[in-house]
């Protein structure tokens, strides 16, 4: 049942299925009117066929747009903030994308048509302000929650693996004969497209993955595709993967089921170990950023002469949006913009920075033009905690998390050039090839590159214990190949190896095939071929979360890695771990945190003095920064308080800090040199403590 009055200017549209919207009358006064018209239209017809027909025509003065009204009354939530700026509604300001309405589409709107144009214009209350109250309208959606919910059913994947053969073949993938770097990866594929398939089907999650809500791929990956591989909690992965999903055979194998079980036990370790990390972190970063301010003058523009070389990449563009920078140092300076992708894909420029503010560098503050237009947004906000927080926070959740510490995403290892024309990889194995001649081949091991992984001759059977990093391929035109890893990881003799090398001691030294100069020791490969062809054994790396988290704390605190790199590098590096962490955090929260870290290499205490040629710095570790920081109190704060107070440097830390709430530089000034006695307490009678109010003191005085 239809209610005409309650759809103001709309009930033309009840009664033709059509309505043309002029989109200038669409102001702050009117908004209201057509917001709740088409909201009383879809509370009185939602459940009819009826609503699907209708029409309403934008009219713009050089386009008409034709939409169906929930796409109308999604637009004009978001119209709102534009009309409550008085800016007028133009075609590009709506929105309507095929794939699928999600929560960045709404970021998107926010940052592009809203914040990224006013926030130098409006008062951060009142931008927030109309945010809030468009996002409020929001509440609205829950009134149709029983019309879009959705459930999840098994027949749905049944009905669509009969109708789609691909869909079938990807329900029941078999990736065992892949190397298990290679089977994440290729499941994940898979999986994608499967998800592909759902979103043009009327699968029950459709609707999820179209709004990229409610699902997480890589859950459903499991779920539906494929397990695949599992991290074993020490570093490595299990050396065999799980070869189905949980709707198709699940863990019903025993080794799948003991490999799956040992996760939740493996998180609550992996956790346990991480609070005091995450925590210790925090505070560390806290203290050592708490002291950076904004310069009072958004108009003022310091007089660096330093910038940092950051080349963008599609992976890191977004980090540096609204940001300042200039091609040449001479040259003019452009803000980053989304519409300047893909001129500055691959190039390198000079970014103004808040490591290379010489206004933060003297105390001043750092400048809006080296913060970027982010500073109109957190003037409000202390930067530095804001930075440490946004950092430490996402951190911490990230090293508490089980779900995120046990994902399986092998490192992938690169042979040197013509390994794999010999040699063949299964698993964790390295083997010779089953249809190679090696006759006139042999490997040479220098017996100095031996190590023992553990100073012990007893090990459980199945573990390894002595490994190589390098060996040698000789051919037999006298030729030697080099074979090793990229990263040079363990190669642990197999026992086809180590007992031909017991034998060769144990016979004197007299066995074919085998021949030792003291150095080193060449054995023919036929030799290796005739008893199980296995050369090595390798650990799996998982290039887990855990890792990642750990390379970020390394980068800025550990004197091997922080020493080595220059200030280029070393924001590089740092953005760089963050993504692989999956923690995306704009560049500008990174640079205030290594801002902190830099430091006059003519006096440690003091700051680069970046509107010089030669500026003279050098980069600390975050421990080290904390231990030469010129706040006498956070010095304290930090550790080491005995060392401290024993330190000559200690004494030199005159500046006062955020948290020296009666912190003086020069309390002589202040204190009076005359001591003055204290009087004698009026209450002293008899040796009693008497405390008289007035009426009491008055009435003793008459006695």
């Amino acid at each position: 049942m239809f209610y005409l009055e309650n759809y103001g200017d709309y009930s033309e549209l009840i009664k033709n299925k059509h309505i043309t919207i002029d989109m200038k009358t669409i102001n702050r006064n009117t908004w209201q009117m057509h917001y709740q018209s088409l909201l009383n239209i879809m509370k009185d017809g939602i459940e009819t066929e009826y609503m699907r027909h209708p029409i309403i025509t934008l009219h713009f003065d050089v386009i008409d747009v034709d939409m169906a009204i929930p796409d109308v009354w999604f637009n004009m939530m978001l119209w709102y903030v534009l009309v409550a700026v008085d800016k007028e509604i133009r075609p590009c300001d709506i929105v309507f994308e095929e794939d699928g309405t999600t929560g960045n589409t709404i970021k998107r709107f926010m940052d592009d048509k809203f914040i990224d144009n006013y926030r130098t214009m409006i008062d951060n209350v009142q931008m927030n302000n109309i945010i809030d109250d468009c996002m409020y309208t929001f509440r609205h959606i829950d009134d149709f929650s029983f019309y879009i919910a959705n459930t999840v059913s098994l027949d749905d994947f049944v009905e669509l693996m009969d109708k789609n053969p691909e869909f079938y073949d990807l329900m029941h993938a078999d990736l065992s004969h892949l190397p298990i770097d290679q089977v994440k990866i290729e499941g994940t594929k898979l999986a994608n497209r499967s998800i592909e398939i759902i979103k043009n089907s009327d699968h029950c999650m459709s609707n999820y993955f179209l709004a990229g809500e409610g699902i997480n791929p890589k859950q459903y990956k499991e779920l539906a595709i494929h397990i695949g591989p599992k991290p074993n909690g020490l570093g490595g992965v299990f050396p065999t993967i799980i070869n189905h999903s949980y709707i198709n055979g699940g863990v019903k194998d025993p080794m799948d089921y003991a490999i799956e079980a040992s996760t939740g036990r493996l998180a609550q370790i992996i956790v346990e170990g991480n609070v005091g990390t995450a925590g210790d972190f925090a505070r560390l970063l806290g203290l050592n950023c708490m002291d950076t301010t904004l310069h009072k003058d958004p108009n003022y523009i310091c007089d660096t002469k330093h910038f940092q070389e950051v080349t963008i990449t599609e992976r890191t563009f977004k980090l540096f949006l609204n940001r300042y920078f200039r091609f040449r140092k001479d040259g003019l300076e452009y803000k980053i913009t989304k519409k300047m992708k893909k001129d500055l894909i691959g190039k390198t420029i000079l970014l103004r920075s808040p490591m290379t503010c010489a206004s933060a560098a003297r105390g001043e503050g750092i400048c809006y033009r080296c913060y970027g237009d982010l500073a109109y947004t957190n003037k409000d906000i202390n930067p530095g905690r804001l930075s440490s927080e946004e950092l430490s926070s996402r951190f911490t959740q990230m090293m508490l998390s089980a779900k995120h510490l046990l994902e399986a995403s092998i490192r992938k290892i690169i042979w040197s050039k013509d390994f794999w024309k010999y040699f063949d990889v299964e698993y964790n194995i390295i083997t010779l090839k089953d249809d190679f001649d090696y006759t006139g081949y042999s490997i040479k091991i220098n017996l100095e590159d031996i190590t023992l992984e553990r100073d012990t001759e007893e090990i459980s059977e199945g573990q390894y214990n002595e490994y190589i990093t390098s060996f040698k391929l000789i051919c037999p035109d006298g030729d030697e190949i080099v074979c090793n890893t990229a990263n040079a990881d363990n190669l642990y003799i197999a026992n086809s190896i180590s007992s031909v090398m017991q034998e060769y001691e144990k016979s004197t030294k007299k066995l074919k095939g085998v021949y030792s100069d003291g150095e080193d020791i060449i054995i023919n490969l036929n030799l290796i071929q005739e008893r199980d062809g296995i050369l090595f054994v390798m650990n799996i790396l998982n290039s887990d979360l855990s890792s990642n988290l750990k390379r970020v704390k390394d980068i800025i605190n550990k004197i091997e890695i922080t020493k080595n790199l220059s200030r280029h590098e070393l924001l590089e590096k740092f953005n760089e771990g963050l993504l692989d962490s999956k923690i995306n955090l704009q560049s500008v929260h990174a640079e205030v945190i290594l801002m902190n870290q830099m430091r006059n290499d003519e006096d440690i205490l003091g700051m680069p003095k970046w509107e010089n040629q030669n500026p003279h710095y050098q980069i600390l570790t975050l421990m080290q920064s904390l231990e030469n920081i010129p706040y006498v109190t956070k010095r304290l704060s930090y550790a080491k308080t005995a060392q401290a107070l024993r330190s000559p440097v200690t004494y030199r830390c005159e500046k006062p800090s955020a948290m020296d709430v009666f912190y003086m530089i020069n309390p002589q000034k202040y204190i009076n040199s005359k001591i003055v006695p204290a009087k004698e307490p009026e209450y002293a009678e008899k040796g009693l403590r008497k405390i008289w109010n007035k009426i009491d003191k008055n009435k003793e005085e008459d006695e």
